[in-house]
């Protein structure tokens, strides 16, 4: 009987900030399936700032100027992978379209709040309360029963 080895990836396409919000997904990840490959897609333009990360066995990259014929070549890459595990962490219409070709085993998207976000920008009422933006990336990952491990973001500088 042969065990299930989990191949995960992570979306998250752009955003410096929001990229490095994320980092310590991979980490929290790795911590519940340590012998998984973790693969995490990114726009070619941010591929520097995760593709130190030693939790990472692969970043793949997305360039914005391929438009529509390079969306759907990645996506073609991405099938051939099987992942067991897809985390959308940047939840807009790229993103979408590509989970929904993928159809993975188990699947996660980070929320993003519209609501809350319109309120609090337009009404200027807070109804996230003491919430941090970097536990909006760990969170959703209870559903797979992975609890956040307080260490926050990770930065590795590419050698």
């Amino acid at each position: 009987m042969t065990e299930e080895r989990e191949k995960i990836l992570i979306i998250r396409l752009s955003s410096i900030g929001d990229i490095i919000q994320c980092s310590g997904v991979p980490r929290s990840l790795k911590k519940k399936f340590p012998r998984a490959q973790i693969h995490w897609l990114v726009r070619m333009d941010n591929a520097a700032l995760v593709s130190s990360n030693p939790h990472l066995s692969q970043t793949i990259t997305l360039s914005r100027q391929d438009g529509i014929k390079g969306l759907w070549t990645v996506i073609r890459r991405l099938r051939t992978e099987q992942y067991t595990h897809v985390y959308d962490a940047h939840n807009n219409l790229r993103s979408n379209i590509i989970c929904w070709f993928l159809k993975p085993k188990h699947f996660l998207r980070r929320s993003k709040n519209r609501l809350k976000r319109f309120v609090l920008f337009y009404l200027r009422i807070n109804l996230f309360g003491e919430y941090k933006a970097v536990h909006s990336y760990i969170d959703p990952l209870k559903a797979w029963d992975i609890e956040n491990d307080g260490q926050g973001s990770e930065f590795y500088v590419p050698v």
